[in-house]
């Protein structure tokens, strides 16, 4: 299957070597919240350990410029990866604001090729990846709107259908998940100008309409609680064990209490730890070196406003030393001053590694490339190097 949902806590299901999936905001704690639980529910420890470095990553751009504008809002958003065209290669797509989706085709790690999606109807930056209609190929699914995936992307532009007009603000995360636990998977999403709710995909999905919606909290509106984002994409997991998918966000989880209209019940995090560690705007858990113990990735965005202080932006795994419980290393994987923006994980080559896919949101003049605007992959090199 293209799509893996991570329903299993087992270690072959943590090793995402199919996965599309991404963590957006998820915040440290979260993760080690989360990587926790997995171990503590059975992920079996490897039998040694393979140190990461940075000689173990390629960067390879996949795309060196993008149509670009001065509005200081512009940014590139709606992130995904997905085997758009069937080659057996997961290719990458994102938008530009104001402009398209696009997507890359996977080529070789040196030759990506650009195909339009269709046009961007409103500013959003939340995406995934979901066959919406069924019929075995990718689609791709954003706040309000959705596109069919042709079946020849290649040579013909995706469908593109609303499912919901009455968004009017930005939705920052997308992720599907079998919410109701009916075997098919439901649309979540979160605006924090909207809320967060999910969407049942109706038995014909190809037409435009309003799709049944339901609300889950408000509690995250700027003029509430603003929380900007953070459940994309492993923000949606059954944390407690009940068969049921829950629903992470940045201070809580929001507890699934199951039937077919489910009830939530939120249970925050504590917060201990004083200040804040800069903006990391992309979280990933996976196994990145094959030994069987989860390591957490980011990198630092490379937004001219909010850049790390004394250093230009960094690619980073914390490498897990522990065997019975997680103990991390910081480790530097790039550093070759370009940042990232959602970056997502997955076997790109299909060579048993994780590759990491990352956009920028906005651009850095003083960035490797020139300045200009980038999309860039990190290949793995794999164990033995």
């Amino acid at each position: 299957m293209w799509i893996n949902r991570l329903s299993d806590r087992k270690l072959q299901v943590f090793s995402l070597m199919r996965s599309r999936k991404s963590l957006g905001h998820l915040s440290l704690s979260i993760i080690l919240l989360l990587v926790s639980s997995w171990f503590l529910n059975g992920c079996e420890s490897g039998n040694e350990n393979i140190e990461i470095s940075e000689q173990m990553f390629q960067h390879h751009f996949i795309a060196t410029e993008m149509p670009t504008g001065e509005d200081k809002n512009w940014g590139y958003g709606t992130p995904s990866m997905a085997d758009f065209d069937q080659d057996g290669f997961f290719d990458y797509s994102f938008g530009v604001r104001e402009d398209s989706i696009y997507w890359f085709e996977h080529r070789s790690w040196d030759e990506w090729a650009r195909h339009t999606v269709g046009p961007l109807p409103i500013r959003t930056l939340g995406a995934t990846t979901l066959d919406v209609d069924r019929d075995g190929w990718p689609d791709i699914v954003i706040g309000g709107y959705w596109y069919r995936n042709p079946q020849n992307p290649r040579d013909s532009h995706f469908e593109i259908y609303q499912y919901d007009s009455r968004i009017s603000s930005e939705i920052h995360d997308i992720v599907p998940a079998d919410i109701d636990g009916d075997g098919n998977e439901e649309i979540v999403v979160i605006g924090d100008g909207e809320g967060l709710f999910w969407y049942k995909v109706p038995d014909d999905p190809s037409q435009d309409g309003n799709w049944s919606r339901t609300t889950v909290t408000l509690d995250v509106l700027n003029d509430r609680d603003d929380i900007h984002g953070g459940l994309a994409s492993n923000g949606v997991e059954d944390l407690n064990g009940n068969g049921y998918a829950d629903i992470v966000l940045p201070d809580r989880w929001l507890e699934n209490k199951g039937g077919q209209t489910p009830e939530f019940e939120a249970h925050f995090l504590p917060r201990t730890a004083s200040g804040t560690r800069g903006s990391f705007h992309s979280l990933q858990v996976a196994d990145f070196n094959g030994n069987g113990r989860l390591e957490i990735f980011t990198v630092e965005q490379e937004d001219p406003s909010i850049l790390p202080e004394g250093a230009p932006p960094r690619w980073y795994i914390w490498e897990n030393m522990g065997r019975d419980d997680p103990e991390f290393v910081e480790r530097v994987i790039f550093d070759g001053r370009l940042g990232g923006h959602d970056a997502l994980v997955g076997d790109v080559d299909g060579d048993g590694d994780l590759d990491v896919c990352a956009k920028i949101w906005n651009r850095w003049p003083e960035n490797a490339n020139a300045g200009r605007e980038h999309a860039d992959c990190l290949q793995n090199l794999g164990t033995d190097n």
